[in-house]
């Protein structure tokens, strides 16, 4: 259950420049989000004025008004002395008329048993929380996600915890010593959002690295997603770079071993890799033919300008030469398929030609790239007429070049 007074009475006895009063919003406003709809769930489980106790816990964790007598809450406690339930409605209900000595003794009780309890532990945390203990909230947080309990809310709270100086050894270590909830915690880091916890993310994968500890594209892949999405694309090559030993070229995977092997076609991907895609009338998929390595295939219906495969690239600015090795008729090829660079929504085309007595198609750059990272597209050109087409290539290499 999700108990606390207002993070506004939380923090009333913070220093206005208090370093870490950003992070206690925080903190209580991800752990506290679900209160009422968990208090609904207990409800079903008291009886008479219990019932009437932990019901009106609900309405004032709401940020409802609510009167209870300290009458009724002594009667629901003598019918159910043991109800963890009422003791966190009681938080809620009397934040501030409860004296230090009777939290004190609820919490002592609740250090001691209720570490199997998931009401009972984010009571503990919202306390915590309350006297600036973040290294017990860390221990707490720690304990809820060990119990696979309110998942996305502790995950959320060790995000915070991560990107937080003091308490980000604490959130390292367990992530060094595997702890049990390591990889669904990394795997849900689309929530990831703050600079802060950002920062906090690419700070630990760094030094997770540098110990030795090398993550699986499960563990990672989802990292690099937000790192990216937050617009930290040169942290976010390094460190793919480092854990999945990429060779620092501008492309990558250049003859698709990658895209035909293990961990290809999965929901784990990095934008740093190839991306097939397929949509009505047409596809491009890799394939392992046996005799000259992975190729890749582009069936098309000749209708449209379809994007065949994308990926973002380590290029910085310039010119560029990009070579295809066809199977068949490389000049078809050339008349079919388009390469493009994207920076932002500028678009930097390049010019086709085969070359001389061979079935390598060249494409270079008219204008220059003029950004880092920039993605590239190959894609179907504008046809005459939507006459079928069936290609393949197995190999791709992009190379700067002087003008």
């Amino acid at each position: 259950m999700k108990i606390t007074p207002t993070s506004t009475n939380m923090n009333r006895a913070l220093k206005e420049n208090s370093p870490l009063r950003p992070l206690l919003n925080a903190v209580t406003g991800v752990l506290f989000a679900g209160l009422a709809s968990l208090l609904m769930f207990q409800y079903a489980y008291a009886e008479g004025i219990t019932k009437g106790v932990i019901a009106k816990g609900k309405i004032a964790a709401a940020g409802k008004s609510v009167t209870v007598a300290p009458a009724d809450l002594a009667t629901a406690f003598s019918k159910d002395p043991l109800n963890q339930n009422l003791v966190n409605a009681a938080f809620v209900l009397w934040p501030e008329k409860l004296t230090e000595p009777q939290k004190s003794t609820w919490l002592s009780v609740m250090r001691k048993m209720g570490w199997r309890s998931t009401p009972a532990l984010q009571t503990m945390i919202n306390e915590a929380a309350r006297r600036q203990d973040f290294s017990g909230v860390l221990v707490l947080a720690d304990a809820l996600l060990r119990r696979n309990q309110l998942f996305d809310q502790s995950a959320g709270l060790m995000n915070l915890l991560e990107a937080e100086p003091s308490t980000w050894p604490g959130v390292y270590k367990r992530l060094k010593d595997r702890a049990p909830w390591r990889t669904n915690y990394l795997q849900v880091a689309g929530s990831i959002k703050q600079e802060a916890v950002i920062d906090g993310r690419i700070r630990t994968l760094r030094q997770l690295h540098a110990s030795g500890d090398s993550l699986t594209r499960q563990e990672l892949a989802p990292s690099i997603a937000a790192i990216v999405n937050a617009g930290k694309v040169a942290d976010a090559v390094q460190i793919w770079r480092k854990h999945s030993k990429a060779a620092a070229t501008p492309l990558h995977d250049s003859d698709f071993q990658i895209a035909v092997g293990e961990g290809a076609n999965t929901e784990f991907t990095y934008p740093f890799e190839w991306e097939f895609l397929s949509g009505p009338g047409f596809s491009a998929f890799p394939s392992e033919d046996g005799l000259s390595g992975a190729n890749v295939a582009i069936q098309w219906d000749g209708r449209g300008v379809p994007v065949f495969m994308r990926q973002q690239t380590s290029a910085t600015p310039g010119h560029y030469r990009l070579s295809f090795r066809v199977d068949g008729d490389a000049q078809k090829f050339a008349s079919k398929v388009g390469v493009r660079f994207r920076c932002g929504s500028e678009v930097i085309r390049l010019r086709n030609a085969v070359k001389l007595n061979s079935q390598v198609v060249i494409a270079e750059t008219i204008e220059p790239v003029s950004c880092e990272f920039p993605w590239i597209d190959i894609y179907g050109e504008i046809q005459d007429r939507g006459a079928a087409v069936e290609l393949s290539f197995n190999r791709v290499t992009l190379a700067k070049v002087s003008t």
